[in-house]
């Protein structure tokens, strides 16, 4: 029975990672059909500013802290990037923070405090012996 809920898990954990790829890669090209079919250059900046909060609520919260640590870098680096490559920069913090966080560092942690609570589980049994 574990073995069989430790495959779906896996089945499951495996497609969830391909839709978030697939949505980040959908937002991103919504965005971009959508900046380019305006003209007007308020309808553009807002194009981008819903971009931006999209990418910042699926990446939550280590997009936040990733976005202004590459902010902070391009800022002292020097080049000042603007409109789409904006936008692109941003869905690739986002998109990698969001992976890292929600396919990688969420599962190790998962797995380290149910460890973590086994072996004081093994340690109680053990005392009460």
């Amino acid at each position: 029975m574990q073995k069989a809920l430790r495959a779906w898990l896996t089945v499951t954990k495996r497609y969830l990672a391909i839709f978030w790829v697939t949505l980040i890669g959908l937002a991103c090209l919504w965005s971009a059909t959508s900046y380019q079919a305006l003209d007007d250059a308020q309808l553009q900046q807002e194009v981008l500013l819903r971009h931006g909060l999209m990418m910042m609520l699926l990446a939550a919260p280590s997009g936040w802290l990733l976005t202004a640590l590459v902010g902070v870098v391009l800022q002292l680096a020097g080049p000042s990037i603007t409109g789409l490559a904006d936008a692109l920069l941003l869905t690739a913090a986002c998109g990698l923070s969001g992976y890292l966080q929600w396919f990688v560092l969420l599962p190790w942690l998962w797995r380290r405090w149910k460890g973590r609570s086994r072996a004081q589980t093994l340690e109680t049994d053990r005392d009460q012996s």
